[in-house]
């Protein structure tokens, strides 16, 4: 279960329940911070 733990005090705070996100195949946030890798692409608006 995913919880939101943001407050109007502490907008930034990092859900709960998130373990691990990846973007094309490769592991962009684990251990409750994010790995330091992008493999993604930007994709702009026309």
């Amino acid at each position: 279960m995913v919880k939101d733990e943001a407050t109007m005090k502490e907008p930034h705070k990092i859900s709960a329940g998130i373990e691990r996100v990846w973007v094309n195949g490769v592991v962009v946030f684990e251990n409750k911070k994010a790995t330091g890798k992008y493999p993604g692409s930007v994709i702009k608006r026309q």
